[in-house]
């Protein structure tokens, strides 16, 4: 759902900016639109930016990409799913470089 209010405030800041390069007002009609925008951030944060930005785990400050891409508030250490992966790339990585190295003997 947070997403969905972002997109709303966002396509809501657009349409002002629409209607106003429409009836030839100046830019600074946009400063109006700007306030607006940062009291609905400020009054309906828990709606909008529901983000936990600390590590539940640890409490250690996650970077801004952790926070938005990643579903659980867990820091890379702490993030089970991604170590997997992390393994199995390691894993792909020297199967490719065995077999680089096989293909180079013969």
């Amino acid at each position: 759902m947070a997403v969905l209010y972002q997109a709303i405030l966002i396509f809501s800041i657009m349409v002002y900016a629409t209607i106003l390069k429409m009836n030839d007002l100046t830019d600074a009609y946009l400063i109006i639109a700007a306030i607006v925008s940062v009291m609905i951030l400020f009054f309906g944060r828990r709606f909008i930016l529901p983000y936990k930005t600390r590590c539940r785990v640890c409490g250690k400050r996650m970077s801004f990409e952790r926070i938005f891409y990643y579903d659980d508030p867990l820091c890379r250490e702490h993030d089970e799913e991604e170590l997997e992966v992390i393994e199995e790339v390691r894993k792909k990585v020297r199967e490719v470089e065995e077999e680089q190295e096989d293909s180079e003997k013969d």
